[in-house]
C-alpha cells in the first residue's frame, strides 16, 4: 500500500514465526523491517489507506489480520506515519485465514473466508464515526474606549447650538444574557468629524467570550478532532454612538456604524470585525488596566463571521505533551476569543473624518468537527506470540 508518498509492506515472520514485521520503501531502498503490527499472526496481514477526517494529514495506514495460532479471531489497527495504534479485535465473526482490505468510495472494506473450515466469503465495511457538537458562550465582557475632542460650535441648522462631544454616548449598556444562545456583543471602531474640519470623538469597542467546552469533553470515546469553526452573524451596530446637541436647546442624534468617511451609510460585505485573543480573562482585570492580547491570528473561511480556530482548541483541550513557549514550545494559549475591529485603541483615530465600522454580533458558536474511535470489545487477551 502506498502511504504518505512511499511504498509499505507488511507480513509474518519465517519458519513459523507469527510476529507480524513491517518496511517502506522509498523508490530506491526498503527501510529496515520493524516488528510490531499488534500481537502476532498466523496469516498474512493486509494493508490499505483510508482517510479518517477532511484532510490529507487525516490519512491513516490499517492493518488487518487474523490472530495467531488457533486464534480465529479478526483484528485491526491504524499507523499515522509515526506509530502503530493498539491492536483492536471486531472485524466480523473470525476467519481461519484473516481479511485482505481495500479502500472503496470512502469506505474501508474487508473480505475473507469463514473461520472453523467454513469456506463460504465474508465481506463488511468500515466507516468513520464523525460527529459535531456546537458550543456555545459561558461567560463574556465588553470593554470600550472613548476618545473625546473640544465640544464644537455649529454654524448651520442648530444656529448657536454646539455638539457636546465630551457627554455622547457609545450606546447602551450589553444587556445580553451572561451565557448561552442568546449571547450578543458590539465591537469595532468609529470616529466623527463636525463641519468637516473639527475633531469631535473616537472609539474603539471590544468584545470577548469564552465557551463551554464541556459537550465535547464529555462525549464518550476516543475522539480525533478534524475541525473547529467559531461563527456569529455580524450585522451594524443600531445605535454605536450619539452625538448631543447643547447650547440653546437639547437634541441627541444617534449615528449610523457602517458608514464611508463623508458619514454615509456603507455596506461592510466583509464586515468589520478580527478575531483575537485576550492574554487573560478580561473580567478579573481593574478598569483601568490594559486589556491585552496575544499576537495570535487565525485564518477567515467565511465573511461576516466563520473562523478557523481548530489549532488553538487542540492545544487548550487536547494539549497532549508540549514544551513551554520559552522553550521553544507553542505559544501560550490565552483565555477565551476576542472580536476587535481593525483599530484596537483610540492613539490612532484622530476623528479626522466620519468613518465608522461597528458590529453587533448574536448566534456566537463553536462548532466542533471529530472522529469518534470506538473502544473494542473485551472478549479476552489475544495470544500473544512470543
Amino acid at each position: 500500500a502506498v502511504f504518505q508518498n512511499r511504498l509499505y509492506a507488511a507480513w509474518n515472520g519465517a519458519n513459523g514465526d507469527q510476529h507480524m514485521f513491517w518496511s517502506s520503501f522509498d523508490g530506491q531502498t526498503w527501510a529496515p523491517q520493524q516488528v510490531g503490527i499488534g500481537g502476532g499472526s498466523s496469516g498474512r496481514p493486509s494493508l490499505a489507506v483510508f482517510q479518517t477526517g477532511l484532510t490529507n494529514s487525516d490519512l491513516r495506514l490499517f492493518a488487518g489480520w487474523k490472530g495467531g495460532g488457533a486464534d480465529q479471531r479478526m483484528f485491526w489497527s491504524s499507523f499515522d506515519g509515526a506509530q502503530w495504534a493498539p491492536q483492536q479485535v471486531g472485524i466480523g465473526g473470525g476467519s481461519s485465514t484473516g481479511p485482505s482490505l481495500a479502500m472503496f468510495q470512502n469506505r474501508i472494506y474487508a473480505a475473507w473466508t469463514g473461520a472453523n473450515g467454513d469456506e463460504r466469503m465474508f465481506w463488511s465495511s468500515f466507516d468513520v464515526d464523525r460527529q459535531t457538537v456546537v458550543l456555545r458562550v459561558s461567560g463574556w465582557n465588553e470593554n470600550n474606549t472613548i476618545r473625546s475632542f473640544s465640544d464644537t460650535p455649529v454654524i448651520g441648522t442648530f444656529i448657536g447650538h454646539g455638539i457636546d462631544c465630551s457627554h455622547g454616548g457609545a450606546g447602551p449598556r450589553n444587556a445580553s444574557p451572561p451565557s448561552g444562545p442568546g449571547v450578543f456583543g458590539d465591537a469595532g471602531w468609529g470616529q466623527v468629524e463636525v463641519s468637516n474640519s473639527d475633531s469631535c470623538v473616537s472609539w474603539v469597542r471590544r468584545f470577548a467570550f469564552d465557551f463551554d467546552i464541556q459537550p465535547f469533553t464529555s462525549f464518550p470515546g476516543l475522539k480525533q478532532l478534524e475541525r473547529v469553526v467559531l461563527r456569529y452573524n455580524e450585522n451594524e451596530t443600531p445605535d454605536c454612538f450619539a452625538l448631543v446637541f447643547t447650547q440653546g436647546g437639547f437634541l441627541v442624534d444617534t449615528l449610523a456604524c457602517w458608514t464611508n468617511g463623508n458619514g454615509d451609510r456603507e455596506e461592510k460585505p466583509e464586515g468589520c470585525l478580527f478575531l483575537r485573543v485576550p492574554s487573560v480573562d478580561w473580567g478579573t482585570l481593574p478598569d483601568d488596566r490594559p486589556k491585552s492580547l496575544l499576537d495570535v491570528t487565525f485564518r477567515k473561511i467565511g465573511p461576516r463571521g466563520r473562523w478557523d480556530v481548530t489549532d488553538l482548541f487542540r492545544r487548550r483541550v487536547m494539549p497532549g505533551l508540549e514544551s513551554p513557549p520559552q522553550a521553544g514550545g507553542p505559544a501560550p494559549r490565552g483565555w477565551g476569543f476576542a472580536l476587535v475591529g481593525a483599530f484596537t485603541d483610540t492613539d490612532h483615530l484622530d476623528a479626522r473624518d466620519n468613518t465608522r465600522c461597528t458590529s453587533h454580533v448574536t448566534d456566537l458558536a463553536l462548532e466542533v468537527t471529530f472522529v469518534v474511535i470506538p473502544a473494542p470489545p473485551n472478549p479476552g487477551p489475544p495470544e500473544i506470540i512470543r
